[in-house]
């Protein structure tokens, strides 16, 4: 009996956390501070500038508390394409980057959970893992890239 080539093994797996984003809690208090200049430079009269400014500042602060108790998220990619998310088998993980924002969708028992990640949410090898192994999983395009 032959013995298995060493290329036939199975990938080990791969091991992603993805933690809160700093650069998210910064840009959406970044954005309720304009959000609240903007009432007071707006033509709403005073009492509703400072409701909605008060509003606005509360908000966006609100959000920024809810980016940094955000849990952390443990993805374990196997080799033959299997995904666990929390030690819980996904049924379906999509990911889609626009520029440097990446975005996350897994399906566990019928239940839709979605995530955007910035970069500072992921390490720079882990980032380089994911989009490798989502891109092995990719669908082949329909028609060809080129004319015939």
């Amino acid at each position: 009996m032959s013995k298995p080539s060493r290329w036939s093994k199975p990938s080990r797996a791969c091991r992603i956390e993805l933690h809160p984003s700093r650069q998210l809690r910064a840009a959406v208090l970044l954005i309720g501070g304009l959000a609240t200049v903007g009432w007071w430079l707006s033509d709403a009269n005073v009492f509703l500038a400072a409701c909605g400014s008060g509003a606005t500042c509360l908000w966006s602060i609100g959000l920024a508390q809810a980016e940094a108790r955000r849990r952390l998220v443990a993805i374990d990619l196997g080799g033959d394409g299997s995904v666990m998310i929390d030690g819980r088998a996904v049924e379906s993980l999509e990911v889609a980057w626009r520029g440097a924002l990446m975005s996350l969708a897994w399906g566990i028992g019928g239940h839709l959970e979605r995530r955007l990640a910035f970069p500072d949410a992921l390490d720079p090898a882990s980032r380089r893992e994911l989009r490798l192994w989502a891109l092995s999983r990719r669908e082949r395009a329909l028609a060809p890239a080129v004319a015939p």
